[in-house]
């Protein structure tokens, strides 16, 4: 059953009229009598405590708690996911053989630091060393390419070090709240079934970091489950090798055993667009490439299709449009089975 707490002006009202009915005669609403006086200060009362039932009405549910929250999961069996640090490889050069310590620390430029997991030689004077960022957290991930140094230089090493081409990945930071209740309430709604779709969803969603799942059972043949995901808030939401390796391990501990399991990055194809925009300014402009990518973030998949239609009403809904022609895309967009489909570059005519 549905509950609202009353406004404080209809307790006011309510008991005014109460007053009134058991003292035939009496003005309670005059402005500076006593009965006003107290008709007020009982409102405030019977305010506050309203308040108070609905606070607990509303941390007696998942749904809609905050503060007993933790509770309501762990109930459930539902952990927060908590902060995980990046990983990854940077190469090294320097002597002949020369040994990188572990513990050793590097940083980029903006002073993120990163550690060295074990003792590294460097064979024929290069190698690939495994690093990890010091802070728990996304802002450890680092893109290929990027360029680090040492924190304390080594006698025989080059000073600075490259991240190699699989990035340093599955950094996450602490699971928000609402994350959280999202994959409460798909543990409350779809129970475990001895592998199901929504169980392999669940299962993953439970890899800090992983945002979104793609389940397709007989992918490749009978007893193949073949997973596809993304990661929405790293620098690139297509996963590495490295963090398709975590979620691999994560869910081979989990599978049924006749399950045979792949764990995919989908390929990422950008559908580059042509609008014509009325009025055409840098507000409107930046409010249709926001509703879009919410499209995109809603509806894309792989195998899927995101029709013209739904395009279309995003840029009618963004703030500030009054009009526009969508020229290109001229069709529903479309993506293979293993392709996901993102919001590319948007030619303004």
């Amino acid at each position: 059953m549905s509950w609202s707490r009353p406004k404080f002006e209809a307790l006011v009202e309510r008991i005014a009229t109460d007053i009134e009915s058991k003292l035939p005669g009496a003005d309670a609403r005059l402005r500076r009598s006593n009965l006003k006086v107290l008709g007020v200060v009982n409102a405030a009362v019977a305010h506050g405590l309203y308040g108070f039932l609905e606070y607990i009405y509303k941390e007696a549910f998942p749904h809609t708690a905050v503060d007993t929250f933790p509770q309501h999961a762990s109930t459930w069996k539902v952990p927060q996911l908590l902060a995980a640090k990046a990983t990854g490889a940077v190469t090294m050069t320097g002597n002949y053989d020369q040994v990188v310590p572990a513990g050793t620390l590097i940083q980029r430029s903006d002073g993120a630091q990163f550690s060295v997991i074990t003792n590294t030689a460097l064979v024929l004077g290069t190698a690939n060393v495994i690093v990890e960022a010091v802070a728990a957290g996304q802002a450890g991930n680092t893109l290929a390419g990027s360029v680090m140094l040492f924190v304390t230089p080594i006698a025989g090493i080059n000073a600075s070090c490259v991240v190699t081409v699989n990035n340093i990945g599955s950094g996450a930071d602490t699971e928000g709240l609402e994350s959280w209740r999202k994959r409460l309430l798909k543990r409350i709604q779809r129970p475990p079934q001895a592998g199901s779709d929504s169980d392999w969803e669940n299962w993953s969603l439970e890899v800090a970091g992983v945002t979104r799942v793609w389940v397709r059972p007989l992918y490749s043949g009978a007893n193949t489950v073949q997973i596809f995901f993304v990661r929405d808030n790293d620098l690139s939401y297509i996963p590495d090798a490295g963090e398709i390796a975590v979620l691999t391990a994560h869910l081979q501990t989990l599978r049924p055993v006749t399950a045979i399991l792949t764990v995919a990055a989908p390929t990422d194809t950008p559908v580059a667009m042509t609008i014509a925009l009325t009025p055409d300014n840098a507000d409107v402009r930046a409010a249709v490439i926001a509703s879009l990518k919410d499209v995109f973030l809603r509806e894309a998949e792989p195998g899927g299709t995101i029709l013209i239609s739904h395009l279309r009403e995003a840029i009618s809904t963004a703030a500030g449009e009054s009009n526009h022609v969508l020229s290109v895309p001229a069709a529903d967009v479309t993506a293979s089975a293993a392709q996901i489909r993102s919001l590319g570059s948007i030619t303004w005519v």
